[in-house]
């Protein structure tokens, strides 16, 4: 799984935070469970569509829907350009470990 594009996304504050990742490929549970291990998982497969968030202390919080390309970004103000390189170092890990 690698990111594609990462897009500032429109909310009521400053919109800097707030993005949206899109990725070269659906989430995948496995995807949803690999992040999970980083931080506070909430996942819910029993909606219609399978909805997660990922809650990293400090850093961000990732929400979306399983089998989507994309999913919201929220950077903590701490350190925005940190949590979004964390982020990204993440999604490359979990590309390595897929093969």
């Amino acid at each position: 799984m690698k990111i594609l594009s990462v897009k500032e996304q429109p909310d009521c504050f400053d919109g800097s935070l707030m993005k949206e990742v899109v990725f070269d490929q659906p989430v995948t549970k496995s995807f949803i469970d690999f992040m999970g291990e980083k931080g506070d998982l909430s996942y819910f497969p029993s909606f219609a569509r399978p909805f997660f968030k990922v809650d990293v202390k400090g850093y961000y919080f990732l929400k979306g829907i399983e089998d989507n390309r994309t999913a919201s970004l929220v950077l903590y103000k701490r350190n925005p350009s940190e949590s979004l390189n964390q982020f990204a170092a993440l999604v490359e890990a979990f590309s390595q470990i897929q093969g």
